[in-house]
């Protein structure tokens, strides 16, 4: 998918800065150890980060193609839905 810029497709950078505080607050307050996020709209990114860690006893920062283990998928589409 190919990155555009917020604003042309009627979000706002400022806010969507939000997530970045968000997302961060629980990576440091143990909550999670590591997250990956992504906003898209019409088949646009707009806006797509990490935080955090996908190993914490290695050490090994979370990455753009980390691979995760998705056990139920009942809440994530709920949520979208």
């Amino acid at each position: 998918m190919k990155h555009t810029d917020p604003e042309a497709l009627s979000f706002s950078s400022e806010r969507l800065l939000c997530i970045d505080s968000l997302m961060n607050r629980y990576v440091e307050s143990g909550k999670l150890a590591g997250i990956d996020t992504c906003v898209v709209r019409h088949g646009q990114i707009v806006h797509r980060k990490t935080f955090g860690h996908q190993n914490l006893e290695a050490n090994t920062p979370m990455s753009k193609d980390s691979i995760f283990r998705i056990y139920s998928m009942t809440k994530p589409i709920a949520s979208v839905s």
